[in-house]
């Protein structure tokens, strides 16, 4: 009965001109963030299109063929960037946890979800404002980051920060993108037949006017990439953080008033 409702809400899902700007501008912004960190693409755009948007349902098949046809164009022009043990490490500790993200955002209901997503991009937005490290270093710590991280991508790819902190420490840099854009394809390959034979709506009617959107914005991170990396500018990632707290303050009241 919850999956039924939640395919009734999207297929009736109004594009109205606000609607497909804000969407357009949303996936220039996941391509360009996607491009040129290789996570975040999905963190850091869902609340913005979650203004528009009213179920997250509507948003994840949508990244799920993106991150597929995107991440592959990467690690295809790239292949050699691939740390490929840690990719096949990190893919088995992530299965688990990621196959209960799944689950968890088929059966929960939109407002409950929409309000969890919401909490953990603020949670995201708060720690670039002031940006927090954790000193303790141990496996165990790692392992709960990830299970995290996991669930998180599981439900509607926000997992990508958490997931890249912890391969950050253990894959060279100049390989993190590639690897952890190889273990996206993986998770979205992971997702995608399962929305499927529950009936969901991929919207790949929508992907014709979105792809050059994604495709753009991917383009251009992957032209800065190499000045992202070695950027250590905080005023950017405030701004960037500000920016999201400030979106998801918007979406929460829209929700919760």
């Amino acid at each position: 009965m919850i999956l039924y409702q939640h395919i009734i809400r999207i297929s009736t899902v109004e594009l109205t001109p606000v609607t497909v700007v804000v969407l357009a501008l949303s996936f220039v912004w996941s391509g360009f963030v996607r491009g040129g960190f290789g996570f975040g693409g999905g963190a850091l755009m869902l609340p913005f299109a979650l203004l528009v948007v009213d179920s997250p349902l509507y948003i994840v098949p949508l990244l799920a063929v993106q991150l597929i046809a995107f991440s592959l164009f990467n690690v295809i022009l790239y292949f050699k960037n691939i740390d490929w043990y840690y990719l096949l490490r990190f893919t088995a500790i992530l299965f688990l946890p990621t196959a209960a993200g799944v689950f968890g955002l088929l059966v929960l209901p939109d407002r409950l979800l929409m309000i969890f997503l919401y909490l953990i991009v603020a949670t995201y937005a708060i720690n670039y404002i002031f940006p927090f490290r954790i000193r303790v270093q141990s496996r165990w710590l790692d392992l709960i980051i990830l299970f995290i991280g996991g669930y998180l991508s599981g439900s509607a790819f926000t997992g990508g920060p958490p997931i890249a902190a912890v391969a950050a420490r253990y894959i060279p840099k100049q390989k993190l993108r590639e690897t952890l854009l190889s273990m996206w394809v993986v998770i979205a390959f992971m997702k995608l037949p399962t929305l499927y034979a529950t009936g969901i709506d991929l919207q790949l009617q929508h992907q014709l006017w979105l792809f050059p959107c994604v495709f753009f914005g991917h383009l251009m991170g992957m032209r800065f990439h190499d000045k992202l990396i070695t950027m250590q500018n905080e005023s950017f990632f405030r701004a960037i953080g500000i920016v999201l707290l400030a979106v998801t303050a918007v979406g929460l009241s829209r929700i919760l008033l």
